[in-house]
């Protein structure tokens, strides 16, 4: 029950997040194109209380895309550093070997 509260709450924060971070945007795009008035307002109160179901989710899946490309930004620096060692190795070790021959 305790995690189920935490996560509820999590979502919640990113949500609100979210909303605040979008409010202007939703305000000026819905404000734009409704030449009605009450109707812009009616949807901007739509747009606030779609975002703040639906922020988290939004903010969660940009976490996950730009984690999981730092991910793999990380995981091809690591090859290119452990082959750049393997090729500096081998060039030593070459080195050496035509050193001790002459």
């Amino acid at each position: 029950m305790i995690v189920l509260t935490f996560l509820f709450k999590a979502y919640f924060l990113l949500s609100l997040l979210y909303t605040v971070i979008y409010f202007e945007q939703n305000v000026v795009f819905h404000w734009r194109h409704h030449p009605d008035k009450v109707k812009a307002i009616f949807a901007i109160f739509i747009a606030l209380f779609v975002s703040m179901i639906f922020g988290g989710v939004s903010l969660l899946q940009r976490s996950w895309v730009w984690l999981k490309g730092k991910w793999k930004e990380y995981k091809t620096w690591y090859e290119i550093a452990k082959t750049a060692k393997l090729l500096t190795k081998k060039m030593h070790d070459e080195f050496d070997n035509s050193k001790k021959e002459s």
